[in-house]
């Protein structure tokens, strides 16, 4: 007998409340909006969340960033990247984050997704769109499928069970047992995180190539590049060593590479860096090791000085206005000693 099926808005909210987006990516948006915002704003706010400040280092580590340096704390970061790439990492960082927390239970599915967000950022330049925005769309395309794996839902759990081991349901199975599919629940799980468009289209229409073509823009573009990416990722992990002929009949499973304008000879010329770009360790680089957040230790720690020493007149110095002193040198410096 066939379960009933349920409504993807309740589903969804069920599982945004399960497992809601860190909240360092809206105060960023936030933030960034505003012009006078500085970047020890920026970093402070990031640092509060050492999950995804760690997660950021790493990715703005990675030797596919190709930086001249490491950066070896937000605000270096900040001054390296500039506050807007930074601003896209920290949502690259958080969907990282929401990704390698699947690895220990199904890592095939977060290896693979990450291998496809490596390749479709590194074909990001064919489009125009910013690699950083392509590589979160990347991460979170199959959210629906993540959080559904996560989550022990019975629905989906009976539908794994059903496939080929490894492999991801069709689009036909999900709806035909669930009533609908993994992309539409992803698309309304994005949507309640609040994170901006182009997100959700592209997550809601990452198998439908007919809409994204007819959305057109940023939403086809970034679309093309996923399921470009996700063609690919099997045939680099098989085929180290393809000639013209194996990539023939690849190009020609998936229209999205003529809509790239990628051909069969610019794959084979491409082909040793797209591997690099797929594999875990050009991903993500090291990140320094990063200890509870700066501004508030600071504070804490100034208003530890001031109660011990309950200055007069003749000790100098009040020690709250040291202490506040002390607060904003840390947004501009990446450690701060207070003596006591």
């Amino acid at each position: 007998m066939m379960p009933k099926c349920r409504d993807v808005t309740t589903l969804a909210a069920s599982l945004t409340r399960l497992r809601p987006f860190p909240g360092a990516v809206e105060a960023v948006r936030k933030l960034a909006a505003d012009p006078d915002t500085s970047v020890g704003e920026i970093a402070c706010v990031v640092e509060l969340d050492v999950g995804v400040a760690t997660d950021l280092l790493r990715i703005a580590n990675a030797p596919t960033s190709a930086l001249a340096q490491k950066c070896a704390s937000i605000r270096h970061a900040a001054t390296l990247l500039g506050l807007r790439r930074v601003c896209q990492l920290v949502e690259s960082a958080a969907a990282l984050a929401f990704v390698e927390d699947t690895a220990s239970d199904f890592p095939d599915l977060a290896n693979r997704t990450l291998a496809v967000a490596g390749v479709a950022r590194m074909l990001a330049h064919i489009t125009g769109v910013p690699p950083d925005d392509v590589f979160t769309a990347a991460l979170l395309h199959d959210v629906g499928v993540l959080l559904l794996v996560q989550s022990d839902d019975p629905f989906y759990d009976g539908l794994m069970d059903s496939d080929v081991v490894g492999a991801e349901p069709s689009i036909e199975d999900e709806v035909a047992l669930m009533g609908f599919d993994h992309a539409s629940l992803g698309a309304a799980v994005v949507r309640n995180w609040n994170l901006p468009a182009p997100l959700p289209q592209v997550v809601a229409l990452h198998h439908d190539w007919e809409g994204a073509v007819e959305a057109g823009g940023v939403v086809c573009a970034i679309v093309a590049l996923l399921r470009v990416a996700d063609r690919l990722v099997p045939v680099l992990n098989s085929t180290p060593n393809p000639t013209l002929d194996d990539l023939a009949p690849v190009v020609a499973s998936e229209p999205a590479f003529a809509h790239l304008g990628l051909t069969r000879e610019e794959l084979f010329r491409s082909w040793e860096g797209l591997r690099k770009a797929e594999d875990r360790s050009s991903l993500l680089g090291e990140a320094p090791p990063l200890g509870a957040p700066i501004v508030p230790l600071v504070l804490a720690r100034a208003r530890a000085v001031e109660a011990a020493h309950k200055p007069t007149s003749k000790d100098g110095p009040p020690w709250a206005i040291v202490g506040a002193v002390a607060a904003a040198v840390a947004i501009g410096t990446v450690v701060v000693v207070l003596a006591s």
